[in-house]
């Protein structure tokens, strides 16, 4: 019996030897581990979108205010979800809104362990509806305004680059350049007695492929 318990109590002190020198050999090793950083969000305005947008309207001579607004979840380690909501005010004849959807893969770097900076990739979908307000007169009707609709579908993909302006800094800038194409999705077909309405393909169906760039300013938190 006492040989058991002197046993059993060298066995108890042989363990907790070797659990305490493990802790002190896997300290180190610990410390030099990335750890999760503290911001999981994003939220950003598009810059690019709101100089290369006014200045096409105003050169057709309208006015427009589009906004590209988007918001970026930390979802693990190396991924984030990303949406991003276009908001056009556009001009009398021509208006587009839209979503889109990413998710986001950033490459892990030795300034970038983990989190939302550094180089990406995204595979990203996105929808639009552009309307277009055309004049209608019909025999039996006085003229009046009909508003035809588009829906548009699109899939692509998109390399970038977040980073922030210091290693302690909440704002940030992210540059990305990609491609989407995209596809009516319903039926536009201009009714009988539409005065000027056409069913013209949008910008966004000039090709089979378009350039899809993006330059915003963000703050994370």
């Amino acid at each position: 019996m006492k040989t058991t318990i002197r046993f059993a109590a060298l066995f108890l002190l042989l363990l907790s030897s070797s659990a305490a020198l493990a802790q002190v050999h896997s300290t180190p090793a610990d410390s030099l581990r990335p750890s999760v950083r503290a911001y999981r969000n994003v939220v950003r305005l598009d810059v690019l979108v709101v100089l290369v947008r006014n200045l096409s309207y105003l050169l057709d001579g309208g006015t427009a205010l589009p906004l590209l607004v988007g918001y970026e979840r930390q979802l693990g380690p190396h991924v984030s979800g990303n949406v991003e909501a276009l908001l056009d005010a556009g001009n009398a004849k021509e208006r587009i809104t839209g979503l889109a959807l990413q998710m986001r893969y950033y490459v892990a770097t030795p300034r970038h362990p983990t989190g939302l900076t550094g180089l990406y990739v995204a595979p990203m979908v996105g929808a639009r509806l552009v309307k277009r307000d055309y004049l209608a007169s019909f025999v039996w009707y006085t003229p009046s305004g009909y508003i035809q609709r588009r829906v548009l579908g699109g899939a692509g993909g998109a390399i970038g680059w977040q980073t922030t302006f210091g290693p302690q800094s909440r704002l940030l800038f992210d540059t990305s350049l990609g491609i989407m194409g995209w596809k009516q999705l319903n039926n536009s077909a201009v009714p009988i007695g539409c005065i000027n309405c056409s069913d013209d393909s949008t910008h966004y169906e000039q090709g089979i492929i378009m350039p899809d760039a993006r330059f915003s300013l963000g703050y994370r938190f």
